[in-house]
């Protein structure tokens, strides 16, 4: 007596083997898009962290110069460049940003940081002056090549292309100003 082989056995595996792969397939795609995912939002908190530590140093900077008006970050050495002398600018969402725009490349990062203040109150009995000082820092991907070089006709638009959408790092303060000595 001779067996023949049945041929519906082997027309199983093969399907069996074929739903592993597409299952295997799915579960990779899942892995790779997991990956993915994790990656941008890393390299977004990178250029958040980077926006807050650039505010968090001008604002302290700018705080020990007892808030002058003429405070220029530029000062520190670190690399600013006054982008334009327009009056205000605003950024993406729509939030005011200042009265000083600066532009500080950092590793591969393009950090805009604007410096604006305030007088809130003064008491002219001892000569002192609240003011409120904002610094806005908005970090943001260098998607160009070479050096920089804006002009004084650009726009804030016009430079937001370079800058990842994330959302500006706004710190606000206050500081006493003494009317005697500046």
């Amino acid at each position: 007596m001779t067996i023949k082989p049945r041929r519906f056995a082997a027309a199983v595996i093969l399907l069996e083997v074929m739903v592993a792969m597409v299952v295997l397939a799915v579960a990779a795609l899942g892995a790779l898009s997991y990956q993915c995912h994790a990656a941008v939002q890393a390299r977004t908190a990178d250029i958040q962290i980077t926006g807050t530590q650039i505010a968090r140093l001008v604002m302290e900077d700018w705080k020990s110069t007892g808030g002058a008006a003429d405070y220029d970050p530029a000062s520190l050495g670190l690399g600013f460049v006054t982008v334009f002398p327009e009056d205000s600018y605003v950024d993406y969402t729509g939030a005011q940003l200042g009265s000083k725009l600066y532009f500080l490349k950092v590793d591969d990062k393009l950090v805009l940081t604007a410096l604006n203040y305030r007088d809130i109150a003064r008491d002219d009995t001892s000569a002192m002056t609240l003011r409120e000082l904002t610094v806005v820092a908005q970090a943001g991907d260098d998607f160009t090549s070479g050096d920089l070089s804006f002009s004084s006709g650009q726009s804030f638009s016009s430079l937001s292309h370079q800058l990842s959408q994330v959302a500006p790092v706004q710190m606000i303060t206050y500081v006493r100003v003494d009317g005697s000595s500046g």
